[in-house]
């Protein structure tokens, strides 16, 4: 009997502890996300404000890459010739697209989709970026589909 009631306590034990930790791992895995969409608002801000100057200073926009995006990313993007600004998937740099941009985790994934509106076609276009941690901090480490 008293082997029943130690086994029962025991039990109960390994649950309530794996319900602690699953509620400890989902706090941190939701402070992550806000931490990733709020580089990703920065990340958007800075590079869209710096590429509609006019002349656009390209050594600032690498300067913002850089600080956002892995090295390998920006090494594959070296490689690379673009009809349009891989980030945007768009040929325009639209500040006002600023005011609609958006951006969602997809499920079970370091994935984040960034959408907006086209003001030109009232389109939605989105893009999907992978996010790495480098260091303690979040960066953009692919371009989901850029080859």
């Amino acid at each position: 009997m008293k082997t029943k009631i130690y086994m029962v306590i025991f039990m109960f034990g390994i649950l309530f502890s794996n319900i602690i930790y699953s509620q400890e791992k989902q706090k941190e895995n939701n402070s992550s996300d806000k931490e990733i969409v709020e580089m990703l608002k920065n990340f958007y801000r800075e590079y869209i404000t710096e590429s509609d100057k006019m002349p656009v200073n390209d050594e600032k926009v690498e300067l913002i890459k850089k600080k956002y995006c892995t090295s390998k990313l920006l090494k594959k993007m070296g490689l690379i010739e673009f009809d349009s600004d891989p980030f945007l998937d768009a040929q325009d740099i639209e500040p006002t697209l600023l005011k609609t941009i958006k951006f969602s985790k997809e499920k079970n994934s370091n994935t984040y989709k960034t959408s907006y509106l086209n003001t030109f076609n009232n389109k939605t276009v989105c893009v999907k970026l992978r996010i790495v941690k480098v260091n303690n901090t979040f960066k953009i480490d692919d371009i989901i589909g850029l080859k």
